[in-house]
């Protein structure tokens, strides 16, 4: 398998919407969140997708609507911030960081690409399955990692179903990309 052809299906056969649970290990600790998305393209100088999102466990998490982010905090406060930095004339660029849970629907923000400030980079890539699954190595310390990409799952699309990387495994545990999320998810009141 083609290293090339796994980075086309990262990049280009994500859902487009949807909802699920994602489980996040470090170590021991083990979390659950529930995630909601959409992408929604934006026209004008520089056509940009918008992400929305909603990614909470027990209470806490983010909330994005496309234009800013509200972070939930313990005891129920909130506290918002832009979503896009950049000069007038330039292309937007997010000024916050998408939440790991959401790094298997939104792979692009996942630091596995060997762009600068990521930290891992793609080795190679082979069929299993119906399944993909990418080596990832470490760009300082060698460790390995792997990202498996579902993609003989005709309901919810290709999607990357596990990302373990060194200490951490973000776990897709259910999604579904037939409902698109109500956009009252996106909101923080």
């Amino acid at each position: 398998m083609h290293l090339g052809h796994a980075i086309g299906i990262l990049l280009d056969r994500q859902p487009r919407f949807g909802s699920g649970t994602v489980r996040v290990t470090r170590g021991v600790q083990e979390r659950h969140w529930r995630i909601a998305f959409a992408r929604q393209e934006a026209k004008g100088a520089f056509p940009t997708q918008y992400l929305l999102w909603r990614c909470v466990s027990d209470g806490q998490g983010t909330v994005c609507d496309g234009e800013r982010v509200s972070t939930l905090l313990p005891g129920g406060g909130v506290e918002t911030v832009p979503a896009w930095r950049g000069l007038s004339g330039e292309p937007p660029v997010y000024s916050v960081q998408v939440p790991c849970p959401l790094y298997p629907v939104f792979p692009i923000a996942a630091p596995i690409w060997g762009r600068s400030g990521d930290e891992w980079r793609m080795l190679s890539a082979l069929r299993d399955g119906t399944d993909l699954r990418v080596t990832l190595e470490h760009a300082e310390r060698g460790d390995t990692g792997t990202v498996v990409i579902a993609t003989g799952d005709q309901r919810t699309g290709h999607h990357v179903r596990l990302l373990s990387l060194a200490g951490i495994d973000i776990r897709v545990m259910e999604l579904d990309t037939w409902s698109p999320p109500d956009l009252a998810a996106f909101t923080v009141e």
